[in-house]
């Protein structure tokens, strides 16, 4: 694929300030998933627990800090492969953009309620409506930047464009699906949250490109 500017003098500001911010945004909220985990502080008359079972009674907040910090991390390499091809900005890019990353910013609201209340079905379907509507976003950003070529260049393969639509959309129908169990059983819900990381770390189409070069 041909290499375009990413921004010239009297153009709209490039890619790489929206790069920039997402990493940034990214970034924090990763940080930020780790301020949930505290060892929950005891009055001074019960000495009977000890640290060790404090800290074990935390495996909710353990878990889901993991959860969500492989799943921001998954969401920042679906980001990043998406603005691989982008090759212009425009203004409407730059509010979807912004879209996606207000609620990459909330996430770390959303795993607080979910450790907090785990085995409480609101929680785990906010939780996986919250990564659901993220899922949307990313769909939105790559249908409104590839279609007829809007901000990437006009030789893209179409197989390529489709590959990572298909994957897109199969992972927002599965959240929906997940969500869905929650209403029968909360820890298989999570433990389907789980199997979409599985699913999103495992290799696809897409990453056959890559591996091809391809690129």
């Amino acid at each position: 694929m041909g290499n375009a500017s990413n921004g010239s003098v009297g153009s709209f500001p490039g890619k790489g300030r929206i790069e920039t911010l997402t990493d940034g945004i990214f970034a924090i909220a990763m940080t930020l998933l780790v301020l949930d985990i505290r060892v929950p502080m005891l009055p001074k008359e019960i000495t009977a627990i000890g640290l060790e079972h404090r800290v074990f009674i935390l495996w909710p907040k353990f878990l889901v800090y993991v959860l969500s910090f492989v799943i921001l991390a998954i969401f920042w390499v679906s980001h990043s492969i998406q603005f691989h091809y982008v090759r212009r900005a425009n203004r409407t890019l730059f509010y979807i953009n912004i879209l996606t990353l207000m609620l990459v910013a909330f996430i770390p609201f959303s795993t607080h309620l979910l450790s907090e209340h785990i085995e409480q079905q609101f929680a785990v379907a906010f939780y996986g409506s919250h990564l659901m509507l993220i899922w949307v976003c990313e769909f939105l950003h790559w249908y409104y930047v590839t279609t007829g070529g809007r901000l990437v260049d006009s030789d893209i393969d179409p197989h390529e464009v489709s590959a990572v639509t298909r994957r897109i959309l199969i992972t927002a129908v599965t959240y929906l699906a997940a969500i869905a169990v929650s209403f029968f059983n909360t820890y298989l819900s999570i433990a389907a949250y789980g199997m979409i990381i599985v699913m999103c770390i495992m290799p696809g189409r897409i990453d056959r490109y890559w591996d091809n070069g391809k690129q």
